[in-house]
């Protein structure tokens, strides 16, 4: 993602996140909402891929294929 995007998506979802609303749907689905910032989330994305690698390749997420 480009930085002028991070540079507004990111305090975008940092107000989102901490709306009533916001906690309230959450909530209603039985999750906790936890909002990771821009430098968490470059850290965290890389590492959950390589956890989940093998579904990733499994159902073609990043692959070429074309339906």
């Amino acid at each position: 993602m480009p930085d002028y995007a991070v540079k507004f998506w990111g305090p975008a979802f940092r107000k989102i996140s901490e709306t009533t609303a916001f906690k309230n749907s959450l909530k209603k689905i039985d999750m906790t909402p936890v909002y990771m910032g821009p430098e968490q989330v470059r850290k965290i994305v890389p590492e959950y891929v390589k956890a989940i690698g093998a579904d990733i390749k499994e159902l073609d997420v990043y692959g070429s294929k074309k339906n």
